[in-house]
């Protein structure tokens, strides 16, 4: 008799495991595998390029001041964490400033990024994962000023400066 009992109680103890993984997994599915709200979230871009001439959405911006893993550039080492910076220049006529920004987005590609807003209140915006600043001349020495101190990882060019 008593080896009858063990095995109802063996078979009530896997039932019981089977019964226990069941609604686990019901309930993992339902919690985990639902698609995500739409409004509060989006899928990560990864830009790339760097001059926009076109406004980009905040959340995008957001994305590459906060980025996690950099995009795959052979630059940028894998899995490093590195915070992007944003420039945002609003102008009637903006050739000369755009050639400019060009370069100096050039010079720290591919961290730095700039776009048109016509909403600033200033001619430019410059945006970090930390700070923002206004300007409202082209200042080449104050932007780089603004980039070196602002990235995570400051690229070697930022050295030379001695900042």
């Amino acid at each position: 008799m008593a080896k009858r009992k063990k095995s109802k109680n063996a078979t009530r103890n896997f039932t019981l495991l089977v019964v226990i993984l069941f609604f686990g997994s019901i309930l993992g599915y339902a919690l985990f595998a639902r698609p995500p709200n739409s409004r509060t979230h989006h899928e990560r871009v990864f830009l790339n390029q760097n001059i926009f001439d076109t406004p980009v959405s905040p959340e995008i911006q957001r994305d590459v001041l906060m980025i996690e893993n950099p995009n795959l550039h052979p630059k940028i080492p894998l899995g490093r964490k590195i915070g992007g910076i944003w420039i945002e220049y609003s102008c009637a006529n903006c050739t000369s400033l755009i050639s400019n920004l060009t370069q100096i987005v050039n010079k720290y590609y591919p961290r730095v990024y700039i776009s048109p807003d016509q909403n600033l209140t200033s001619q430019l915006l410059l945006l970090s994962w930390s700070d923002k600043e206004e300007l409202n001349d082209f200042n080449k020495t104050e932007i780089e000023n603004f980039i070196c101190s602002h990235l995570v990882m400051p690229p070697d060019a930022c050295a030379l400066r001695g900042i």
